[in-house]
């Protein structure tokens, strides 16, 4: 487990990361939290501001979208491998990513298992107004 906190040009981001493994072998799983603080301009550098994007190759997908108020971003190596984000509140970014798994519904498993809707209901909380 991690956990930071940086104010770079004065905008605060606190970062959480965990990871998850079966100690006989087999997938492991990282989790990873952002907190941009409301910053939407951080968003915006991350990328995933206003696009939607499909892209299929012989390796494997990647695609952004949104869903239900959220944009979600999903990658997938046909080798086992892959990452599963999603935006919530225009603040968090919430990322599973994941090696020596089936295929993406395992990591879509994963963060469904996580309380996102507590999380985005946090959106508002402890951000400076103004």
């Amino acid at each position: 487990m991690e956990a930071s906190r940086n104010a770079a040009i004065g905008i605060q981001v606190a970062n959480a990361k965990a990871t998850y493994r079966n100690p006989q072998g087999g997938a492991e799983l990282d989790l990873e939290i952002t907190d941009t603080g409301g910053a939407k301009g951080i968003m915006a550098l991350a990328g995933f501001a206003a696009m939607e994007e499909d892209k299929q190759t012989e390796q494997g997908y990647e695609k952004t979208y949104h869903q239900s108020g959220r944009m979600i971003h999903e990658e997938w190596n046909n080798s086992g491998s892959g990452e599963f984000t999603v935006i919530l509140g225009d603040r968090f970014v919430v990322a599973v990513r994941g090696s020596g798994v089936a295929n993406i519904d395992a990591l879509k498993a994963a963060m469904g298992a996580l309380n996102l809707a507590g999380l985005e209901a946090l959106k508002g909380v402890g951000v400076k107004k103004g």
